[in-house]
């Protein structure tokens, strides 16, 4: 219910999106209810949850959350299993327009998954191995749009996203260690595209991003033989790992025909990681057949 537009584009995307290899779903949130205050309860099969929106001084606020409840079924009826994951999720969506001009959007959005079954457990279902699992995933940013002219405007944004891993595997029936994980992935992003109208069959646009990646990964592995029977010693593996990727980026799309699209695109893109600069040329021809089918 928070969706506002899905695109999704199988090849030939706009030079804009970068780190991506044959495909792009680009999904929009809507905004809230700026008219009057609204609130539903959800009751389906992956869960229970519920959400709010309404006006918001010059804006509009939407608000949201999910819980599984399978993990809570299975406690309470015998299902056939006596393991369940559990999982939720809760957004978050601000609007301001401090004028007709600009518009101010604050989103943030955090979901968690767990697993965590014991050791009886993992015999009566048949588990190699059991033990806690505990993923975190979330998500915060902030985009402005201004409408510079009538053929001009820009949208600009900044976000931060984290996830965290926690686990740890042990061997059904021994007990003994044998996986445990305890890892971190953080990145900063920044975003800047500027559109220009150059007629009614011509538009360009041109901007950059940046971004800036800070992960911890600490594995440990235990004592135990390999595949042939051979001992091998513990082994821990611990490494951090930082880099800013940069991107430059343009494209030029012009109709030269009713219903006739074509897009000629350039993009640019340099990772500290490994000192590479690499360029990227874009081309695609979309027709539009009808009002639904392009």
């Amino acid at each position: 219910d928070m969706i506002g537009d899905v695109s999704f584009m199988a090849g030939g995307f706009p030079a804009r999106f970068g780190d991506k290899l044959s495909a792009v779903m680009d999904i929009t949130l809507r905004d809230g209810n700026r008219e009057t205050t609204d609130a539903q309860l959800d009751l389906n099969f992956a869960g229970f949850g519920g959400q709010i929106e309404g006006p918001l001084g010059k804006g509009s606020y939407l608000l949201s959350a999910r819980r599984s409840y399978l993990d809570l079924l299975v406690k309470a009826v015998d299902v056939g299993s006596t393991i369940a994951p559990w999982y939720g999720d809760a957004h978050a969506k601000l609007v301001f327009n401090p004028s007709t001009t600009h518009r101010v959007s604050v989103l943030a959005q955090f979901s968690d998954d767990h697993n965590n079954p014991d050791a009886q457990a993992a015999v009566d279902n048949d588990m190699q191995y059991y033990g806690p699992q505990d993923i975190y995933n979330g998500t915060a940013g902030i985009t402005w749009r201004a409408m510079w002219s009538d053929r001009v405007f820009s949208t600009s944004s900044m976000s931060y996203t984290g996830m965290w891993f926690k686990e740890k595997f042990r061997k059904t029936g021994s007990n003994d260690d044998v996986f445990s994980n305890d890892s971190q992935e953080s990145w900063i992003s920044l975003r800047n595209t500027t559109h220009v109208r150059l007629s009614e069959t011509a538009s360009m646009e041109a901007g950059f991003d940046a971004k800036g990646l800070w992960n911890r990964y600490e594995n440990r592995y235990a004592a135990m033989p390999d595949a042939l029977g051979m001992p091998q010693p513990e082994r821990l593996f611990i490494e951090d790992v930082s880099s800013v990727l940069l991107g430059l980026h343009t494209s030029l799309t012009v109709a030269p025909a009713p219903g006739l699209g074509l897009t000629f695109g350039l993009r640019a893109d340099h990772s500290s990681w490994n000192e590479s600069m690499e360029f990227s040329p874009r081309v695609s021809a979309s027709y539009r057949l009808g009002a639904l089918t392009t």
